[in-house]
């Protein structure tokens, strides 16, 4: 199951859904890389540096 968390979504609750074997998109991750990458990810698969909440 894919799912879209919103950033009111707590860090620990995204990671365990993961860890459960969910698909979680985590919109505080992606704000986050898209100020490391200058709003896009250059190549990158997905963004491996996680914000500081």
């Amino acid at each position: 199951m894919n799912l879209l968390a919103d950033e009111d979504v707590d860090r620990p609750i995204v990671e365990r859904l993961r860890r459960e074997g969910y698909h979680v998109e985590y919109v505080a991750e992606m704000a986050f890389c898209s100020l490391l990458w200058g709003g896009e990810q250059s190549g990158q698969a997905r963004c491996t540096k996680r914000p500081f909440l």
